[in-house]
């Protein structure tokens, strides 16, 4: 029969997924919190799939074959009753196989079957459900099965909720620039067809990491006792606190320029006997942005030209910048000097908060766990998208000194060695140090 053409009215999909109905990438990962219909959209374009294309074969699978017929099978079932397309289809039950009269195959396969993965001849697709369960020898193994040429475009297709930041998909997907690749993260937030506010509620009840993984669609965070800041909590430090016009910005700045330089934005709100931190924004510009000059013009775009912010400014930040120059013109003096003339419209003569020496680095510590701990009158919230405060919160491990761990990396660009982690907590600790100064002695070792 060939090719069945049947018309689907875009209502049908989520809106976030539309553009990608039609759209092949050898590598398509679908990925974020819980109740996004990622899983549901890959099988309504696959199902699509097996009815318009020529030639098409898929595989889905899954590291356990029993774990496909409550899942992937499931879903192209009800998919096919919904839509009624009972007439095109044949549904094997026993062998979990799908059959579109025109030739096309949706084929089963669990992870722990490789003969049945390896008996079937030129595939075209394979769909990879819950791929944090998969091996990185599992994946390359699917990977194998894609090869050859079987006259249309081959793609695997993975979908998962990012358990843990160690898991070889978030280090070769994620970490590395990888060839025709497209990823897209999704929330229950995406999803229409569900109430999302009694969705958020369940969400709520879960603990940080879980909430963290399955409400933000962020990566998880593998616990392993060597947390710098173990009192942070991703349901209750994260939040979506909204920029305020009346109330004054605050910034903090580390100058280190790699991986990236980091500008920090917070707004400070007095209720009775507590403040309100919250930390509304980041800057954190990579090369060849990671300026001075580049960071304080991005914040002057948003916040002068765009909000036309009038409630006044302070600065934080590394008091040691205020002697060298990190990357700044030659004629100017330091890294301030460029910030001062940057946002000069923006500042007044109290507006520098700058020490004269950082407060030394376990004592900024033990005041920042205090506060994340609830025990000082300041409470705090992160907005969602301050990624990089969020990751080095999560990530920062303790070095043996009870200090910050400088694991190393390098730029794969400029080739410049740089510490991966604890820029974003600095810049944190400058501003929640200076900021509640009195109290911050209050915690000081003695």
């Amino acid at each position: 029969m060939g090719v069945i053409n049947i018309n689907v009215d875009s209502s049908v999909f989520n809106d976030v997924y539309v553009p990608l109905i039609d759209i092949d990438y050898t590598y398509e990962i679908y990925y974020g919190g819980s109740g996004s219909g990622k899983s549901s959209f890959v099988a309504q374009k696959l199902l699509l799939n097996t009815l318009r294309r020529k030639y098409y074969r898929c595989i889905f699978t899954r590291k356990h074959s029993t774990d496909i017929r409550d899942s992937q099978f499931l879903l192209f079932k009800d998919m096919i009753r919904e839509w009624k397309l009972q007439d095109f289809f044949e549904i094997k039950e026993g062998s979990m196989d799908i059959i579109c009269i025109n030739g096309n195959m949706l084929l089963s396969a669990g992870m722990n079957d490789p003969e049945k993965i390896k008996s079937v001849q030129k595939p075209t697709t394979i769909w990879c459900e819950e791929t944090t369960e998969l091996d990185f020898e599992d994946f390359e193994q699917l990977d194998l099965r894609l090869r050859g040429d079987v006259g249309t475009k081959l793609s695997m297709l993975m979908t998962f909720n990012p358990i843990h930041e160690d898991h070889w998909l978030k280090r070769e997907f994620f970490e590395k620039q990888i060839k025709d690749c497209n990823i897209l993260k999704t929330t229950y937030c995406d999803n229409k067809f569900i109430d999302q506010s009694a969705y958020e509620e369940r969400l709520n009840r879960q603990s940080g990491n879980k909430m963290r993984v399955y409400k933000f669609g962020d990566w998880g965070t593998v616990r392993t006792g060597m947390e710098y800041y173990p009192e942070f909590d991703s349901g209750q430090h994260i939040g979506e606190p909204e920029y305020n016009p009346e109330l004054p910005l605050h910034i903090s700045l580390d100058f280190n320029v790699n991986p990236y330089m980091t500008l920090l934005v917070f707004q400070i709100k007095m209720e009775k006997d507590r403040a309100i931190v919250n930390q509304i924004d980041e800057f954190c510009l990579r090369h060849p942005f990671n300026k001075t000059k580049h960071v304080c013009d991005a914040f002057k775009k948003k916040y002068r030209d765009d909000l036309l912010h009038k409630a006044g400014m302070f600065f934080y930040g590394d008091a040691t910048s205020q002697k060298k120059n990190t990357a700044t013109p030659e004629e100017i003096e330091h890294d301030y000097s460029v910030l001062e003339q940057s946002l000069r419209t923006m500042l007044s003569r109290s507006s520098n908060r700058v020490p004269p020496t950082n407060p030394p680095v376990l004592n900024r510590k033990d005041f920042v766990a205090a506060v994340l701990d609830g025990k000082t009158p300041i409470q705090l919230s992160i907005h969602t998208s301050c990624s990089e405060t969020i990751a080095d919160f999560n990530y920062l491990k303790e070095a043996p000194d009870g200090k910050k761990f400088k694991e190393v990396g390098k730029d794969s660009v400029t080739g410049a060695s740089y510490q991966k982690r604890g820029h974003c907590t600095d810049a944190f600790e400058y501003f929640i140090c200076e900021a509640f100064i009195k109290l911050f002695q209050s915690y000081v070792r003695k």
